[in-house]
């Protein structure tokens, strides 16, 4: 959804995962312990959609529901740094994009022909609140929804056929030497293995002196390839040489 609806600036006044993760959790306990009896909280959703070339999952879990008088309410709740009389009802697209979202996968498990969307937002510091409310009906969410997924399906098709054609580039590629430099293929074998465990590759003074002669080699080639191309680049550009150079071998990999 944050692909398939991406614009505007930056914004850094809501807080997610990565940053007040604590405070943002609290403020939405602090709202959900306001609300009726009828309100039920952590709703999970779900989708499965399978298309010409993918089976796609959709999942979610809303922050909460409201049951009152025959109606069904998905209430979305952010945290905000900002003051709250700043906010105006359409200011975040994405905040109700997400929650029609919702609205639709719960619509679409109940089977309801209606529904109502309310935004609250909570002020981090003095956890006063604002809030939006908008009505929709089950045919307006579900195009929303394929408008939606279809626009990520179209950008997945293409990253498939770009990784598709990569990959097949890279195996007329070849190593820029002939033979290994000085410490060249230990370095190589570090490397790669560092590749492979997604750790970081360190290499300290004594090791640093030992492989002078083969440190401009290193930036020219493989130390590039480790730093600018994907993880899965970098593995089958070596797995190529070494198809092509049976008689090395890489300790360690």
């Amino acid at each position: 959804m944050e692909y398939s609806l991406r614009t505007g600036d930056l914004e850094l006044d809501f807080f997610g995962f990565n940053r007040g993760a604590i405070e943002g959790i609290l403020a939405h306990q602090k709202v959900r312990n306001t609300r009726p009896e009828e309100y039920q909280a952590e709703v999970s959703v779900s989708l499965e959609k399978e298309t010409t070339s993918y089976v796609v999952i959709v999942n979610g879990r809303i922050d909460g529901i409201y049951f009152q008088r025959g109606k069904v309410m998905v209430d979305e709740i952010k945290s905000t740094a900002r003051n709250l009389e700043s906010i105006q009802k359409e200011d975040y697209p994405l905040h109700w994009a997400q929650a029609k979202v919702y609205a639709y996968l719960f619509s679409r498990q109940n089977d309801l022909k209606s529904i109502d969307i309310q935004l609250t937002y909570v002020q981090i510091e003095t956890t006063l609140t604002k809030e939006f409310r908008k009505s929709f009906k089950f045919i307006e969410l579900e195009n929303f929804f394929e408008k939606l997924l279809n626009t990520y399906l179209n950008w997945a098709e293409k990253l498939d056929k770009w990784t598709e054609e990569r990959t097949k580039s890279i195996h007329g590629l070849e190593f820029p030497y002939k033979n290994f430099r000085l410490g060249q293929e230990k370095m190589m074998a570090e490397i790669t293995k560092a590749i492979q465990d997604r750790a970081t590759f360190l290499l300290d003074e004594h090791e640093r002196e030992d492989l002078v002669s083969c440190q401009q080699a290193l930036r020219e080639d493989w130390i590039r390839c480790c730093r600018f191309v994907p993880f899965d680049t970098f593995l089958l550009i070596r797995e190529e040489y070494d198809r092509n150079h049976p008689c090395h071998s890489h300790p360690g990999t």
